[in-house]
């Protein structure tokens, strides 16, 4: 028996897994059970609940890519990440080319969270002088603009 935690009007899936749970982490999730021997893998990011009838149904185009969207944790711990890996940099006794860039970078990724919202804090990360493009993979998922 495969347990499946999902959003009661959305159908969102919060969580998964073969336990036997009867209580809903919380009062807007429900529960559905599905046959794990006949259920595919699950995957939110492709599949949710359909409310009313509680079975495991895929995702639409338009609801796969919002699904598909970076998140807000994913983009601070970018920022995170950014920051420790060049912290090396601001270290006062170490010779270091362009230790302005370095510092007006950084602030710039401290700035990113007076942003509103995922898309625009990645559509402002700033540019590293060095050319590496820290949040690639992150870029890669936001859909494509065609003029």
């Amino acid at each position: 028996m495969l347990t499946v935690h999902y959003h009661k009007v959305t159908g969102e899936i919060v969580k998964w897994g073969t336990g036997d749970s009867d209580v809903a982490h919380s009062p807007d999730h429900a529960i559905a059970r599905l046959d794990a021997s006949t259920t595919p893998p699950v995957n939110p990011k492709r599949h949710r609940i359909d409310v009313a009838s509680g079975k495991l149904v895929n995702l639409s185009a338009a609801e796969a890519a919002l699904a598909n969207l970076p998140t807000l944790l994913e983009v601070n711990a970018a920022i995170g990440r950014e920051l420790h890996l060049t912290d090396q940099y601001m270290v006062p006794d170490r010779p270091v080319l362009n230790r302005q860039a370095w510092i007006e970078y950084r602030q710039a990724l401290r700035d990113l969270s007076k942003l509103a919202g995922t898309p625009a804090m990645i559509a402002g990360w700033p540019l590293r002088h060095d050319g590496q493009d820290a949040i690639a993979h992150l870029r890669a998922r936001l859909p494509k603009v065609t003029p």
